[in-house]
């Protein structure tokens, strides 16, 4: 498998060379393009799946949809992009267990075991998570610029910029931002404390305040005609 991504970092999308046979799982919907002798087969990961053994909790939706994609006897390539605009990560598990945001999931090679659901000691948990464990290529995305923060101690992230993390890391929930009743700020700032040793891959961009910034512009009244 040869993974180049192109168009980073502004709208980067991953072009994927698979191998005679090979196998490559994506999130569903992430397709752009593919080789005509590709077949595809579907699958699911609900919560509960193998070693996913607690969801994380909140109401978020609990299941993910996954296409399988399988080179033909020639090999083949595959076209991907993530539903927001941003930069994609191109990692190698080697082994470990990473904790992935289900929505910056792309994809991975079909050695990588996918789990859904995360044992969080966060109250109020608003996002669902994937594990991943094995070894092999996977691709995360963030919304706008990646980076990496390495902890060695205690490390405070804002939850909607968290895109994946280290299981060595502990995660607890630090305190809830509320400088104003929720009637006047319906989506407020969850903050997670990490403690231990391990990596967070972080976004520079949150999608909850895009999503409060397109509400807001979507009022009937700014359609008004003039």
């Amino acid at each position: 498998m040869n993974i180049e991504l192109l168009n980073s970092p502004q709208t980067a999308i991953a072009k994927v060379i698979l191998e005679a046979n090979e196998e490559l799982v994506a999130q569903n919907g992430s397709l752009i393009a593919m080789s005509p002798d590709m077949t595809v087969q579907s699958s699911v990961r609900r919560s509960g799946d193998g070693g996913g053994k607690q969801s994380s909790r909140g109401a978020q939706a609990k299941t993910i949809f996954l296409n399988n994609y399988r080179a033909g006897e020639n090999g083949g390539a595959i076209y991907l992009a993530p539903a927001l605009v941003g930069k994609l990560g191109h990692y190698q598990l080697e082994g470990r267990k990473l904790i992935v945001r289900q929505s910056s999931y792309l994809a991975s090679a079909s050695q990588v075991d996918i789990f859904m659901g995360y044992k969080s000691t966060v109250k109020k948990e608003p996002y669902s998570w994937l594990s991943l464990v094995g070894t092999g290529d996977i691709l995360i995305s963030a919304f706008g610029a990646m980076y990496t923060l390495e902890v060695d101690g205690k490390q405070i992230v804002n939850s909607d910029h968290v895109v994946a993390f280290d299981n060595s890391l502990k995660v607890k929930q630090y305190e809830e931002l509320r400088p104003w009743p929720r009637r006047l700020v319906p989506i407020q700032e969850i903050l997670y404390e990490f403690s231990g040793t391990g990596a967070i891959i972080c976004q520079s961009h949150g999608p909850q305040g895009l999503a409060q910034e397109v509400g807001r512009q979507l009022k009937p009244e700014n359609f008004k005609l003039r």
